[in-house]
């Protein structure tokens, strides 16, 4: 596109484009260099299972070409028993936590990132999280800083 606009799909829970598997088909069959995809591991968390995770690799490596940034941030997977016995508004205190809180290895993606080579933008996300905003934004850069 001549105008250097980029227009970037983001997957979200409860909207129209809520998965990112499809999101990335989406993106694909729209076939245009300025348009992509932001992988957002809070969303994917609350929309797949947590064995979906193991097709992360794949999924990844298929946004490639389109993937323009990336939020992440500590969480812990849920099962779809439990994301009903939370509810939807508790369902952040469990996806959206500070880097290094939560079961979900986080290394373990930004891993998987650099086999794909991803040079984007990498979010914290912060949504919903209680406390000491201050306290919370500096734990989460010194995890950063030393993984």
């Amino acid at each position: 596109d001549s105008s250097g606009i980029k227009i970037m799909l983001y997957p979200h829970i409860w909207f129209w484009l809520e998965d990112f598997e499809k999101g990335v088909e989406l993106v694909k069959r729209i076939n245009r260099k300025n348009v992509g995809i932001t992988f957002n591991l809070p969303h994917f968390l609350a929309v797949n299972k947590p064995d979906d995770v193991q097709k992360l690799p794949t999924l990844l490596k298929k946004a490639a070409p389109h993937l323009f940034a990336v939020s992440l941030c500590g969480a812990t997977p849920l099962s779809e028993e439990e994301k009903k016995s939370v509810g939807n508004q508790k369902l952040w205190d469990y996806f959206i936590q500070p880097l290094g809180e939560g079961t979900f290895d986080v290394q373990w993606l930004l891993h998987e990132l650099k086999k794909i080579d991803f040079k984007g933008p990498i979010g914290l996300q912060c949504y919903n999280i209680k406390g000491d905003k201050r306290a919370i934004l500096t734990k989460s850069i010194t995890w950063w800083n030393t993984h």
